[in-house]
């Protein structure tokens, strides 16, 4: 695993950060809600490094900024209570969007025609049935479980196409900002906004890492196509250099 810039400044923010508000909330201290307000918004800063890395496959960059404008929007929505119940599907769909296409662009050379019309229905479903823990925990369980598999096959089945050290690294950090997501409660929990920020750190720094993992040498990923074929399963295992 080799640590460009970047990647050692996002990892070292990270890791302080997370450390600094576990701390905050373990200690009892009672961050003033201007500032946890201040903060859940900021924190989709890290978001910019994962448009960076997409800007060579522009379609899926797009998609990317358009989701973080989206959660920006909602969170705000959310300090100033103003239809906080027509934002958050929106915000719900655009983040797991983000979530299928860069786990389809990890696990696959090329994103196969198939899986667009899997995008498309999943997305809708989000919107629709947000409110439904089934609907909702159903699918993100699958797709998770899915990228979780694939790594721990990359890790027992290395391939000079993916960098093993940054899946793994993706994954903890995944693990990590999921426990706060789970933790965080509802809206109007006294620690919601700072806990949720770290989600964000979190959830944009994992997807960041797992895409370095498919390209080592540099920090944007080469243009990803789309492919008709079906045979390019598992990120090409058997693709020659």
């Amino acid at each position: 695993m080799k640590l460009l810039a970047l990647d050692k400044f996002k990892l070292v923010f990270l890791i302080l950060y997370t450390i600094a508000v576990g701390v905050l909330v373990l200690a009892g201290v009672e961050v003033p809600k201007e500032i946890q307000h201040v903060l859940i918004v900021l924190t989709h800063l890290p978001a910019i490094a994962l448009v960076i890395v997409l800007w060579e496959t522009m379609w899926v960059a797009i998609t990317v900024a358009i989701g973080v404008f989206v959660s920006v929007a909602f969170h705000i929505a959310v300090i100033y209570d103003w239809n906080v119940d027509s934002m958050e599907p929106l915000d719900i769909g655009f983040a797991n969007l983000t979530l299928f296409l860069i786990g389809i662009m990890v696990i696959y050379k090329k994103i196969p025609e198939f899986t667009l019309p899997l995008l498309f229905t999943m997305t809708v479903l989000y919107t629709n049935f947000w409110q439904s823990q089934m609907v909702y925990l159903g699918i993100s369980s699958l797709f998770n479980a899915g990228v979780t598999l694939y790594v721990l096959y990359r890790v027992c089945n290395p391939t000079p196409n993916r960098d093993t050290g940054f899946m793994i690294l993706a994954l903890v950090v995944g693990i990590v900002g999921t426990g706060y997501f789970l933790l965080d409660g509802n809206h109007q929990s006294p620690n919601y906004s700072i806990m949720h920020s770290v989600w964000h750190i979190c959830s944009y720094s994992g997807l960041y890492f797992l895409l370095r993992s498919t390209n080592i040498n540099s920090i944007r990923v080469p243009r990803t196509d789309f492919t008709p074929e079906y045979t390019n399963i598992l990120a090409y295992s058997d693709f020659k250099h």
